[in-house]
């Protein structure tokens, strides 16, 4: 199995996370980083990890999911201990046409979570087709060991260039190269 690496905007989509538990914290961590228009976490009970993780970007619910809570949704992502559910909520959410991910379930996936560094506006996925996510999230951490220590500035110098010229190949060509030098400065951190 494959998939397709995209970004997706979230700032208009509705999240549903079902499930309370630490494996849900760590799903409703990665999505708060990307801000989606709404946030509902359905469980029976939210454990303290999970509370943990909370910050008022997401509404909770406590009690158990119905199919009804599927209404609206754009994305659904699935994370309880309940396998013959997860699979019962991805086949309604096929039908429904909601991109929708199981935890554990590969074959109950639309889309996988990454491993995700982000460092403001500069997003880096590392993905195993969802094969092996923890060396997915080694292969990240060492990644983020490479990055220059300044790229918020690179970023930023880069973002100021763009701006300044008028749209086209001189453009990108201006802007490919003064990343080029930004990035061979050999400014590294080591962490």
């Amino acid at each position: 199995m494959s998939y397709f690496p995209v970004s997706l905007k979230i700032d208009d989509k509705k999240f549903l996370l079902i499930g309370g538990g630490s494996i849900a914290a760590f799903k409703l961590n990665k999505i708060k980083l990307f801000h989606p228009q709404s946030l509902l976490c359905i469980s029976r009970k939210f454990s303290p990890q999970f509370l943990e993780e909370c910050d008022g970007q997401e509404k909770l619910i406590t009690r158990d999911f119905q199919m009804s809570d599927l209404d609206g949704a754009d994305i659904v992502v699935v994370a309880v201990d309940d396998i013959g559910l997860q699979e019962l909520i991805y086949k309604e959410c096929q039908q429904r046409k909601i991109l929708c991910n199981c935890v554990d379930l590969i074959h109950c996936c639309d889309f996988i979570f990454p491993s995700i560094l982000k460092k403001g506006d500069i997003t880096i996925a590392v993905t195993s087709n969802g094969l092996v996510p923890g060396f997915s999230a080694e292969f990240k951490t060492f990644l983020e060991k490479c990055i220059p220590e300044n790229l918020e500035n690179g970023f930023q110098s880069a973002l100021n260039l763009r701006r300044s010229l008028p749209p086209g190949p001189a453009r990108m060509a201006a802007v490919r190269e003064m990343a080029k030098k930004f990035f061979n400065s050999g400014e590294k951190i080591e962490k």
